[in-house]
């Protein structure tokens, strides 16, 4: 936020908000980032957009690269919206412990998800093997079947 205002873009606040939105986005940051730069080089502040520019793509790469991955992703390769769901959650329910916890029980729930799915799939692959060795259920008439059937 100090960036946008010390480069002398109109309202700055409201970039910030807007800029916070468009993170939701995959590439919305960096978008936001770009218009505004441009927007300060059309307007004949052309020094300011470029610092603007050079600023935003830097800060970007290092929380977007760098940052996120070891805090949010981790080994568990957690996906956004659980991410952004459990730190919701958790700052709603907990307040500033839950900005961390929440996103250790949503990596926790993911985690046990994926073990059932795999444990489901492992059962999925054994049915059929035990079906094949037995061959296919066989129906029998019964001599009461048939009488039925011919009267």
């Amino acid at each position: 936020m100090a960036s946008p205002m010390a480069s002398g873009v109109p309202s700055p606040v409201t970039l910030g908000a807007l800029t916070g939105i468009m993170a939701l986005i995959p590439g919305g940051a960096p978008l936001s980032f770009t218009l505004v730069s441009i927007y300060l080089a059309a307007s004949g502040k052309l020094f300011a957009g470029t610092a603007l520019f050079i600023w935003g793509a830097v800060e970007l790469f290092i929380v977007d690269k760098t940052l996120r991955p070891k805090l949010v992703g981790g080994p568990i390769k957690l996906p956004f919206l659980p991410t952004f769901f459990g730190l919701i959650g958790g700052v709603k329910t907990m307040g500033f412990l839950g900005l961390f916890i929440g996103p250790v029980l949503m990596a926790l729930l993911v985690a046990i998800w994926r073990e059932w799915l795999r444990e489901v799939e492992m059962m999925d692959e054994q049915a059929p093997a035990a079906d094949e060795e037995s061959g296919p259920p066989r129906i029998e008439a019964t001599p009461e079947a048939r009488k039925i059937q011919a009267g």
